[in-house]
């Protein structure tokens, strides 16, 4: 169970610094994304983790004192995704954080869910695992 949470991790943090630095945000009580948001965040992503990377940038998944996984993103985040994106940084991260997460289900199953799921990964609905696996087969 730790090398999963471990796997989860690294799969969000590969393209982020694990610093938090920004206030913290409850946004998984968002509603669940659409196939038109996952298709723009697969188009916008790589440019994204690019800046992220270069940028250094400290976003990163967190979990709160309630023990619930949320996230933190920069003012530097922020305004990229602003202004080069259009996206609201909140509802950004919700994908990407419910994508990363729905691709670990999917990779690796009950080892992820239930009692199993490490504390910093969002549920991901039955509706956007679904939108992953067509839109993301690989």
């Amino acid at each position: 169970m730790p090398r999963v949470a471990a796997i989860f991790s690294a799969l969000l943090l590969m393209f982020m610094c694990s610093q938090a630095s920004a206030a913290e945000q409850n946004f998984h009580d968002q509603p669940e994304f659409t196939q038109q948001e996952l298709q723009q965040f697969l188009k916008d992503f790589p440019a994204f983790r690019e800046w992220a990377v270069n940028s250094k940038d400290t976003s990163s998944p967190v979990v709160t004192d309630a023990g619930e996984p949320s996230f933190v993103w920069s003012p530097q985040a922020e305004a990229y995704l602003r202004e080069n994106t259009g996206w609201a940084p909140e509802r950004f991260f919700y994908v990407m954080t419910h994508v990363f997460a729905g691709r670990t289900v999917l990779r690796h199953g009950s080892q992820v869910t239930g009692d199993n799921r490490p504390p910093d990964m969002p549920v991901v609905s039955d509706a956007e695992l679904d939108l992953i696996r067509t839109l993301m087969p690989n």
